[in-house]
C-alpha cells in the first residue's frame, strides 16, 4: 500500500505547472500526454492560425489583450471580433458569444463564454468562466466546429 506523502510528492498540484518529465511513464495515452507536452508560448505577440482541417481553410488571429468568438449576428455585428459563420457556425452550433481567447505576456488561454453547446479542448469540455493554456496542436471544438490551433 502506498502512503499518502509519497502519492503526493509525484502528483502534481492544482496551482502548480505540469512538467512533461512528471507525465512521461504515467500511463497517459499520447492524445492526453501532448497536451500537457505541446508548446504553449506565442513568439508573435499572441498571433495564431486557426486551422479547419476539414474544409482546408485557416484563419490568422491576433489575440492583442482579449478576442470574442463566435458567430455574428446581422443586428449586432460588432458582438464578437473573430465571426465563425464563414466556417458554418450556425449550422454546427456555435453561439453568438461562445468562447474568448486572452493573453498575457506570451500564454494564450481560452474560456468558455456558458455557451449552449459548450467549448472543448483536446475532447475534454471546459467549464464555464475558467481558462485553459492553449498548445500550439491543440484541438478546440466550439459545438461541433473543430479546429487545430497553432502558436507563432
Amino acid at each position: 500500500m502506498t502512503k499518502n506523502s509519497e502519492v503526493n510528492e509525484q502528483t502534481p498540484k492544482e496551482d502548480s505547472p505540469i512538467l512533461s518529465s512528471q507525465i512521461v511513464g504515467e500511463g497517459r495515452s499520447d492524445a492526453v500526454s501532448h497536451h500537457f507536452m505541446g508548446n504553449a508560448v506565442s513568439h508573435e505577440q499572441g498571433k495564431l492560425t486557426i486551422d479547419f482541417g476539414d474544409i482546408q481553410e485557416s484563419l490568422v488571429v491576433l489575440v492583442d489583450d482579449s478576442v470574442i468568438l463566435g458567430r455574428g449576428a446581422q443586428e449586432n455585428p460588432i458582438e464578437v471580433s473573430v465571426d465563425l459563420k464563414p466556417y458554418g457556425a450556425s449550422e454546427k452550433g456555435v453561439s453568438r458569444r461562445h468562447a474568448r481567447l486572452h493573453r498575457t505576456t506570451t500564454i494564450i488561454y481560452v474560456t468558455d463564454l456558458k455557451s449552449l453547446n459548450g467549448t472543448f479542448l483536446n475532447n475534454e469540455r471546459l467549464l464555464p468562466h475558467q481558462a485553459r493554456i492553449l498548445r500550439d496542436g491543440d484541438e478546440v471544438r466550439l459545438g461541433n466546429l473543430a479546429f487545430h490551433i497553432h502558436l507563432h
